[in-house]
């Protein structure tokens, strides 16, 4: 049986699997190689360093949305750094 990409929600071939890690947690299971290449490699490239995708649901949760409507973070690279700085924004009001 073929296991599940944890982010497309598609299938993932024997040996093949990725860490999904900062889009999706490691614990929930691992992404497929289109996955990695579309969405996680990216983000780790947008060297989030006060905010990651595991520890801020709002950029998780967008760039899942990303990848189960077909687009990839080239399409949506704009828009998640805009998210990231309004997130940020959030949390310097915070502290």
């Amino acid at each position: 049986m073929a296991e599940t990409c944890v982010i497309c929600l598609g299938p993932i071939e024997p040996k093949a699997g990725c860490n999904p890690a900062p889009v999706v947690d490691t614990e929930l299971g691992q992404c497929c190689s289109e996955c990695d290449l579309r969405f996680v490699i990216p983000v780790r490239c947008m060297n989030l360093d006060r905010l990651d995708a595991v520890a801020h649901p709002a950029l998780m949760k967008f760039v899942i949305g990303l990848a189960r409507t077909g687009r990839s973070m080239v399409e949506g690279r704009k828009a998640a750094m805009e998210l990231v700085a309004r997130e940020s924004a959030k949390l310097d009001r915070r502290n």
